[in-house]
């Protein structure tokens, strides 16, 4: 279904003084969404054909929450419309008892109703159909082909590094996020890969599952590390793929496939099975393949029953897959003779099935988490906005309040740019990521453009500023702020009406102000590198996805077509590598704030070359 991507004003602070004062006052306006409706006409209306006519345009977990909201009330006064499948008691149990639920757990499982928790399920759905629609594959294609493109994109936006939190303690790291949150993060340990090539196998229509030994039931509970180097990657060894009676073998671990007898699919389960050296290949024991279980985990959500009628009413029109039928999907994996079981152990709160839960806070629609994970979410948000890592050199400035308030402001700068989400959260704004996610190449490239010329604009003002200048007034300017900044600090001890704090405070901001030009050169020097950086690297992904789904295509071309398809390809790939090309420059920078994109870009890079000759 088309969306009309709303634009949104990019406004950088990089030139444009006068919008300085607005930054240094911490004044701001947000967007509200629209509301509407005729309330007197609303009992009369179909609330399913009202639910789905409402996704159009760019649709996050709020508008969800809404929709879901009034499809509740709506329903709840109408005697005709289609009533959400509520789960029968026999049904119930044995979801309980295979996912090992907890009493809540098993009463949000139960409930008719649509919960906030739905509601950013629903979201999560939508993100990945986008995705998935993006990939290039078609319905007909053979399960190796879809997999693999869906595996690739995981590896390729997914930078394989775990997330760590440094605290006075020492640095630990986080348990595994929901597919979302690692996808904008662009980073995370081997088990989050897994999670997220689960969920978007679900919206590619794919059975797909974790593969163990019986361990990974019986002993697994999840703990943070306070090992620095600690990987959080689960009890797990692949991700198996079901075609046919067997299992194509996947590692996000290690951002391989298990290598097959043909190159075109990877290992099977059973081939492993057959051949212990085939195994070895790929750093996984004998012992380890024999006791090879399967493994289902879904969202809670996912796997209650109301969610069956919503999928029916969606799945058609809007297109994307919401409900996992779990009875039928495990014996869907069983069919080759493996043990299948629900992979939920108790003590673990960050599991696929509760993981949207434990993280969320509940005035989200989360659940009650334990204490010691209560603040993750919080982590993460702070994790996001402290990214990437700022340089300012006034070796002479005495108070890092001057310096904290001009790395604010230029923080905020590169968020709007790159986050809006985080600083509009009452707003549906996509990121110029989130669009290249989604597949809107076209609207992230025109933002991300601008974006690029903004900043990179901003660096060369700042160079020719400095290479002009007669005399560098910096040293006066921090003169200047010293002097404030002492008198704030002496009035803090003294308050006597001769040096009182409110009145050297209106003398400080005056003294902003006064120097938005200056402030401004600064606010250059700060965020112009980073910024510029930054919209390379998406411009540079945002081709090599293109050019990967143009690769997808020519190898799917025939006969006369194969030829100006591979031509499109290569057109594509070259591009590619230009981008990649211009990104170098930027890449030492860039890996010491996103630990393991370096390496990555690399591989894209080299990858982009060879396949443009």
């Amino acid at each position: 279904m088309p969306h009309a991507v709303r634009s949104r004003p990019t406004r950088v602070v990089l030139g444009a003084l006068s919008v300085l004062a607005i930054a240094f006052s911490g004044c701001g306006g947000s967007q509200t969404a629209e509301t509407g409706g005729k309330g007197e006409e609303r009992a009369k209306e179909d609330p399913w054909a009202k639910f789905v006519g409402g996704f159009r345009g760019e649709v996050d977990w709020q508008k969800c929450r809404q929709l879901l909201a009034d499809l509740n009330s709506g329903l709840a006064g109408n005697t005709t419309a289609a009533r959400p499948r509520a789960a029968g008691a026999g049904e119930l149990e044995r979801l309980k008892a295979d996912l090992r639920l907890t009493d809540k757990e098993a009463k949000h499982l139960a409930q008719s109703e649509y919960t906030p928790l739905d509601a950013h399920y629903l979201s999560e759905c939508l993100y990945l159909r986008d995705v998935a629609a993006g990939l290039g594959v078609q319905d007909a294609d053979p399960v190796p082909v879809k997999a693999g493109a869906a595996f690739d994109w995981v590896c390729r936006q997914v930078v394989s590094a775990p997330w760590m939190v440094r605290t006075q303690d020492g640095v630990f790291t986080q348990p595994p996020l929901p597919p979302v949150y690692v996808l904008r993060r662009g980073s995370g340990s081997g088990l989050e890969r897994a999670y997220t090539f689960l969920a978007l196998c679900r919206q590619l229509g794919l059975d797909a599952c974790l593969v163990g030994s019986a361990a990974a039931d019986r002993d697994w509970t999840y703990a943070r590390s306070a090992k620095a180097n600690a990987m959080a990657d689960g009890p797990f060894w692949a991700v198996g793929v079901k075609a046919g009676d067997d299992l194509l073998l996947y590692s996000p671990w290690r951002g391989e496939v298990f290598p097959g007898k043909t190159a075109d699919r990877p290992a099977t389960l059973a081939e492993l099975k057959a051949d212990p050296a085939a195994a070895a290949k790929s750093d996984v024991s004998d012992a380890e393949v024999k006791a090879a279980e399967l493994y289902l985990s879904a969202p809670l959500s996912a796997v209650s029953p109301r969610m069956t009628t919503l999928h029916e009413k969606l799945t058609g029109t809007v297109g994307g897959s919401y409900r996992v039928n779990w009875s039928e999907t495990a014996a869907r994996l069983a069919a080759g003779g493996n043990k299948v079981s629900g992979w939920n152990p108790p003590a673990d709160p960050f599991t696929p099935v509760r993981s949207l839960g434990s993280f969320l806070p509940t005035q989200q629609g989360g659940l009650d988490t334990p204490p010691e994970v209560k603040n993750v979410y919080t982590f993460y948000i702070q994790a996001q906005t402290s990214r990437p890592n700022l340089t300012l050199s006034l070796p002479d400035l005495k108070y890092p309040a001057v310096s904290d308030r001009l790395m604010g402001i230029a923080r905020g700068i590169l968020l709007q740019s790159y986050h809006p989400q985080l600083t509009q959260p009452d707003s549906v704004v996509w990121s110029p990521l989130e669009k290249i996610h989604r597949g809107r190449h076209n609207d992230a490239t025109k933002e991300l453009i601008e974006l690029r010329d903004r900043f990179t604009e901003a660096v060369k003002v700042r160079a020719g500023a400095a290479a002009l200048a007669k005399g560098d007034d910096t040293p006066a300017w921090v003169a200047k702020a010293n002097d404030l900044y002492d008198s704030l600090s002496r009035a803090k001890v003294s308050d006597t009406p001769a040096i009182s704090v409110p009145a050297v405070e209106r003398q400080i901001e005056e003294f902003w102000k006064t120097s938005q030009q200056k402030a401004g050169l600064l606010l250059m020097e700060i965020a112009g590198t980073p910024g510029a950086a930054e919209a390379t690297f998406l411009l540079a992904k945002s081709f090599h996805e293109r050019a990967e789904k143009a690769e997808l295509e020519a190898k799917r071309a025939t006969g006369g077509d194969s030829s100006a398809a591979r031509e499109k390809a290569k057109a594509a790939w070259a591009s590619a590598a230009s981008w990649w090309s211009q990104y170098d420059s930027y890449r030492d920078l860039q890996n010491q704030s996103y630990p393991g994109r370096g390496d990555l870009t690399k591989k894209l890079a080299e990858r982009a070359d060879k396949l443009a000759k």
